[in-house]
This record gives C-alpha cells, sequence and structure tokens, in this order.
C-alpha cells in the first residue's frame, strides 16, 4: 500500500532527487546563488530612484547560466558518473528497472530541480517586472555588459525589450538547461579528458556565437531580443521544437548504455532516429515551400544530426553480441540493426547518401541553378564533397579502431586527434592546385574541390573517392566481424 506521495513517483527519480538534497555542496551552492540574486535585485530596486534606469540585469543573467547551464546539468551528469565509473559496481544493472526507465527518471529529477531552481528565479523577475511598472527594460540595463566591452554604444538608440521578450528568454535558457542536462547525461560514460575537451569546445561554440550575435547587434542597432527570438516564430519555431525533442531522446539514448546489461541493443533505435531530421526536410517541402532557408539549415541539421549519431554509435563502448541480431525487425536487414563497428560505419554511409538524395532532390525541385561558374554540375560537387567528408571519417576511425581496444573510454578523443592529424597532414602532402588533382583524392582531407576544373576531373576524382570509402568500409567491416 502507497503510504508516502514519492511512492507513486519512479523509484530512479526519487533516489537521483534524494541523492541530491544529500550533496551539501550542491545544496549550498544553489542557496548562495539565490540569495546573491536577491540581494542584487534588492541593490537594484534601492538605487533606482538615482540611477532612473534599472541595473544588474547582467549580473542576474549571468546568475541564470550559471546555475541552468552548468551546476545542475553538471550535477546531472556526476550522477549517472558516479553509478557507471565501475561496470561492476553499477548496482542500478540489478534492479528490474530499464536502462531507459532509469536514465529518463534521473534526466526528469534534475528537470525537477531546474525547475524549482528556476520558480525561485521567475519570482526574482517577477519583483523585478513589479517594482518598474511603467518603466520597459532597456538594453542599457539587461546587456550593460555590453557596454562595457564595445564604450560608446548609444542604448538608448536601441528599441526596448518588452516584459513578453524577457520571459521568452527566460523560458529559452530554461529550456536549454534541460537539453545540457542530457549533454552531460550523455558525457558521463566518456573518459575525463574527453568530457573535459567536449565541454571546451561547446564553450567555444557558444562564446563565438554570442560574440557574433553581438557583434550583429552593433551593426544593426535592431534590439537584441527581436534578433534572438527571429528564428523562433512561426513556423520555425515547430522545427526548432522538432529538433530539439530529437537531440534530447537521442541524447538519452546515449546516455542509457551507462546502464544498459550486454544483451540489450543499443544502436538500433539510434540509427532509426537518425533519419528522422530527413523526414522533416520533405515535410517542409510539401507544408511551406516558400521557406527554402529554413528548409536549407534543416538539411544541414539533418546531416550534423546523422553524423553525431553514427560516430557516437562507433566510437562510445558497446556490447556485440551474436543474440543480437535474433531480436530485430523483419523488415530491415539485421546487419543494419546490431551493434558493431563495421555496422555503424556501413550505416554512416546510408545517412550521407540518403542526405546527399535528399539536397539533390531538394535542388531539382527549387531554382537553384545547376552550373557553377566552371560549369561544372552542383550536384555532383555536392555528391563529391559528400565523398571526400565521409573518406576522412572512415580513415579516421579505422586508425582508431588499430589504436583502441572497442571498450577503450578515450576512442572519442583518439578519433579527434587523428581527425586532426589527417587533415594537417592533407596540408603538408597534398599536391598544389597546379598539380595532379587525381593523386591528391588519394589523400584524405586534401582540397580536392578546389582544384578540379574541368567536369572528366569530377568523375574521375569522384570515382576515386569512392573507391577509396569502399576501402575503408571493407577495412572497419572486417575489423568489426573480428571484435
Amino acid at each position: 500500500m502507497n503510504k508516502y506521495f514519492s511512492d507513486y513517483l519512479p523509484p530512479a527519480l526519487v533516489r537521483d532527487f534524494r541523492r541530491s538534497l544529500r550533496s551539501r555542496g550542491y545544496v549550498l551552492m544553489l542557496l548562495i546563488a539565490v540569495l546573491v540574486a536577491v540581494w542584487v535585485q534588492y541593490d537594484a530596486i534601492a538605487q533606482l530612484p538615482e540611477s532612473k534606469s534599472m541595473g544588474g540585469g547582467t549580473t542576474l543573467t549571468m546568475i541564470g547560466v550559471f546555475l541552468f547551464w552548468c551546476i545542475i546539468p553538471h550535477r546531472a551528469g556526476r550522477a549517472v558518473l558516479a553509478d557507471c565509473r565501475v561496470k561492476s559496481a553499477n548496482y542500478m544493472m540489478l534492479t528490474p528497472l530499464s536502462s531507459r526507465h532509469i536514465v529518463w527518471s534521473t534526466w526528469f529529477s534534475a528537470v525537477v530541480q531546474l525547475l524549482i531552481v528556476g520558480g525561485i528565479g521567475a519570482l526574482i523577475l517577477w519583483w523585478r517586472q513589479v517594482a518598474t511598472p511603467d518603466m520597459p527594460l532597456t538594453e542599457a540595463s539587461l546587456f550593460s555588459l555590453t557596454g562595457s566591452l564595445f564604450p560608446g554604444v548609444p542604448f538608448f538608440s536601441w528599441q526596448p525589450v518588452t516584459f513578453t521578450q524577457v520571459w521568452v528568454i527566460y523560458a529559452l535558457m530554461l529550456g536549454v538547461g534541460a537539453l545540457l542536462c542530457a549533454v552531460f547525461m550523455s558525457l558521463a560514460q566518456m573518459s575525463t579528458f574527453t568530457r573535459l575537451i567536449v565541454i571546451c569546445a561547446m564553450a567555444t561554440v557558444a562564446l563565438s556565437w554570442g560574440m557574433a550575435q553581438i557583434t550583429t547587434i552593433l551593426d544593426s542597432g535592431r534590439s537584441p531580443a527581436d534578433i534572438l527570438l527571429a528564428g523562433v516564430s512561426g513556423i520555425s519555431l515547430w522545427c526548432r521544437l522538432a529538433d530539439a525533442a530529437l537531440v534530447l531522446w537521442v541524447l538519452l539514448e546515449l546516455a542509457r548504455r551507462s546502464y544498459a546489461s550486454p544483451a540489450e541493443n543499443c544502436s538500433w533505435g539510434l540509427r532509426l532516429w537518425a533519419l528522422a531530421p530527413m523526414v522533416l526536410v520533405a515535410a517542409l517541402h510539401y507544408a511551406a515551400p516558400e521557406e527554402s532557408e529554413l528548409m536549407t539549415e534543416q538539411l544541414e541539421f539533418s546531416v550534423a544530426m546523422g553524423l553525431v549519431i553514427c560516430l557516437c554509435d562507433a566510437l562510445l563502448p558497446t556490447y556485440s553480441l551474436p543474440g543480437h541480431g535474433r531480436r530485430t525487425w523483419p523488415l530491415l536487414p539485421s546487419y543494419l540493426q546490431t551493434p558493431g563497428l563495421g555496422q555503424a560505419a556501413f550505416f554512416l554511409v546510408l545517412v550521407l547518401a540518403a542526405n546527399w538524395g535528399v539536397h539533390v532532390w531538394q535542388m531539382q525541385e527549387s531554382s537553384v541553378p545547376y552550373l557553377l561558374n566552371k560549369g561544372l554540375s552542383a550536384e555532383w560537387m555536392d555528391g563529391l564533397h559528400s565523398l571526400r567528408l565521409l573518406y576522412a571519417l572512415l580513415c579516421a576511425l579505422l586508425l582508431t579502431d588499430l589504436l583502441c581496444g572497442s571498450m577503450n573510454a578515450n576512442r572519442p578523443t583518439v578519433f579527434a586527434v587523428l581527425l586532426l592529424g589527417l587533415d594537417i597532414v592533407a596540408g603538408f602532402v597534398a599536391p598544389g592546385a597546379t598539380q595532379d588533382v587525381y593523386l591528391s583524392s588519394v589523400i584524405p582531407c586534401s582540397e580536392v574541390l578546389l582544384q578540379i576544373k574541368t567536369a572528366e576531373q569530377l568523375t574521375v576524382c569522384s570515382a576515386v573517392s569512392a573507391a577509396c570509402c569502399l576501402l575503408m568500409l571493407a577495412g572497419l567491416i572486417f575489423r568489426g566481424r573480428r571484435s
């Protein structure tokens, strides 16, 4: 008989939430951050009559980013890491709960904590708005950091940020925080060095994007909120929500490998969702044919998502057992549904080929010119670009498997280092633009597309690149059979 409210909740959620409450450092850090936010808001109200504007917006924004994007997601990742640090000591695998149930419950626990802290932040934001009922929030108060970076910028010339825009931006911050919880959970099965590299890369991308947005704001003179929210309205909003849901599902599917038993097949679901973004591109073509820019963005997202899924499937530790082939869907080849290095590499080829086919179909259905300045076919140049990318990835995958075992947690780092090394070597070894273009097409990561001048060179380079891809794929399939 259920006696307490927690008896009605998923047990993994209750376990993780109680474990978070027992972490004194984590709870103390949340309390200190909330108290600092309250003090900043109180000080801004105290100075309001003299300053004629509500200050402290940048400090409150940084506190929110620190809590929503760093502290709470990091704790969610540490929770999964504490369970799977030693595979034989992961006692959650001995429970009757499925790996997907454990991962989703842990993520919901992080989201509940995010909503609790976000609710307190919403009260502070409501307090901020009540304190200034007749004065709109200005960029000078919300983005004063920009003024310190770029002195002399006339903030008064910008349009005021409305209260509704502030609440939408705040909701976006919470949504990104929920996605980052899944990101940190999926990184738990990697080595410490790999996690650090991925986190630094994410921070670098976010910082460069932020600086680009600041530059756009300063050049255009438009409101920062208008520029930020321009891409999340109308049909693009539903596309972004669908992309976010897909990313969330894929990240948690990757995270459940930390709790999955060797008999579980953790690959077929990932590979199935790798093809989902292409369906959205086709749907956009018929539902909103005038949104050509949005379709191009979705196709780029489809390629990036397919590459991430296939590479994670090939590089992250997994089990490949004979029993996996007996539990597959009858309508699809069992080879594509079973875990393994060769299977993941073969599916990577299919994903890139399918995305190239969708791109060609989109170009034929639109008014895009079919010939470039050199008289070359745009479709085949795009196909050669996909072949060159595939050749570099397959070559790096094969070298990674030769250097690291299938259960080595450092495989993603080794793969990234090898891919970078191939690019550096190609810069020194590849022939110049005036030399043999066919020899250059044999070298991975070489700039073949810049050397092609005629249709004959395009055809021969495409054939050579395809042959190199088949050779790398055969090596990966052979390595996968031995693992």
